[in-house]
């Protein structure tokens, strides 16, 4: 994605961030963009800026529930004024690709295994969430509001 937006927004400042150190170089050294570090810990995570999008693709959809509304909180707290977010998780349609389990009251699942050998698996796994449940994240964050949301848009699911 992040070697796309330069075309499509020309003029704009784009920065991309994520938690492997490998990336982050991969991103400044190849794709000559901004890549910031991130953190397993949304509240140890700060960028001096706001911007207009922010795009979170594949974050979501690996967070256990414990940090799962503080990083959309965060990530919210990034957007400019009038910004918006557009975040990814993994829905119902997902479901049937990790096994069709069963989801909490709240309607999340959370399991601490991914194709991320890298990363902590306390950290990152594999998460399923309702709409219902981003709802209610979303909720809890000050002057933020739910614009559109499209199931199966990302890669089927």
């Amino acid at each position: 994605m992040t070697r796309h937006l330069p075309r499509l927004f020309p003029g704009s400042r784009v920065s991309a961030s994520d938690v492997l150190p490998s990336c982050v170089s991969f991103v400044s050294e190849c794709l000559k963009t901004s890549s910031l570090p991130s953190t397993r810990i949304p509240e140890d995570f700060h960028i001096a800026r706001r911007f207009d999008l922010v795009i979170v693709l594949s974050l979501f959809s690996h967070l256990p529930e414990r940090t799962f509304s503080r990083w959309l909180h965060r990530i919210a707290g990034l957007a400019a004024p009038g910004g918006l977010v557009i975040f990814t998780t993994h829905g119902r349609l997902s479901a049937p690709h990790f096994g069709n389990p069963t989801l909490s009251a709240e309607g999340f699942w959370h399991t601490p295994q991914s194709e991320h050998h890298d990363l902590d698996h306390r950290h990152y796994g594999l998460s399923v969430c309702t709409r219902q449940y981003c709802e209610t994240c979303i909720a809890e964050i000050k002057d933020v509001k739910l614009v559109d949301c499209h199931e199966g848009l990302w890669w089927g699911h």
